[in-house]
């Protein structure tokens, strides 16, 4: 069981770095890949984050981020989820809690882009 928190600490950027070398779609960021040195300022750019650490060692496992206006609609990106076990349904435990979000619970519309091959995972 994974631990949910809403920001990072310094720790967890390394971590971080290290998940977005990891799926398949920081492959295609080659116009502008992403840096270690870029982290902190996308992170004080984003609204809102959801993240998961390993219970006994603190290190992230799992992260989302999201931009939104607070009133109707919210974009969510950088869904990086551990690929150890794909389909099954760990993109909606991630998920579950962005959705939830105390300060956003009046947004109606949410957008998130994936591959089709990535639906039930």
């Amino acid at each position: 069981m994974y631990i949910a928190i809403e920001h990072l600490s310094e720790a967890h950027l390394e971590d971080l770095y290290q998940l977005y070398q990891k799926p398949w779609w920081t492959q295609l960021l080659l116009i502008l890949p992403r840096q270690r040195r870029d982290i902190p300022k996308m992170l004080q750019h984003s609204k809102e984050i959801v993240a998961f650490c390993e219970p006994h060692n603190n290190h992230l496992v799992a992260f989302s981020r999201l931009l939104t206006n607070y009133i109707d609609h919210t974009y969510i990106f950088d869904l990086i989820l551990p690929a150890t076990h794909p389909k099954q349904g760990r993109g909606r435990k991630l998920t579950t809690p962005l959705l939830q979000h105390p300060h956003l619970l009046a947004i109606e519309v949410f957008s998130l882009t994936y591959r089709s091959e990535m639906v039930k995972f």
